[in-house]
């Protein structure tokens, strides 16, 4: 068994125990109708997962465009999705806007990804 697999059957087992239920939206624009000159009907994926927040480092503050109330968030990976910037993640009662995703990843095996979350 590799590394990867390894971190990432422990990280399964320690968000199972201790992380939060959270619950993605997807939504993708229809394409555009010439015909009628609008766009189509939007598709709406949603899909759930297990989190934990966590703190940005201060050089992460210090060198990007982290804001004030914005959430570092770290999921694993979701079954058949992979969450991408806009997407929305409700956590407890509030619903949080992706604003980056960083896939962890060892010897080709996502462990967690890494979101940047805004409200």
């Amino acid at each position: 068994m590799s590394l990867g697999v390894t971190l990432s059957t422990t990280a399964a087992k320690l968000l199972a125990t201790y992380g939060d239920n959270v619950t993605f939206t997807h939504v993708v624009p229809g394409s555009f109708v010439p015909a009628t000159g609008a766009l189509g009907s939007s598709t709406t994926t949603t899909y759930g997962a297990q989190g934990v927040s966590s703190q940005f480092t201060q050089m992460e503050l210090a060198n990007s465009t982290i804001e004030y109330g914005d959430l570092k968030y770290l999921i694993l990976p979701p079954s058949g999705a992979v969450p991408q910037i806009g997407d929305t993640v409700v956590i407890g009662a509030i619903t949080y806007r992706v604003m980056s995703v960083l896939n962890d990843n060892l010897q080709g095996v996502t462990i967690l990804y890494t979101l940047h979350l805004r409200v």
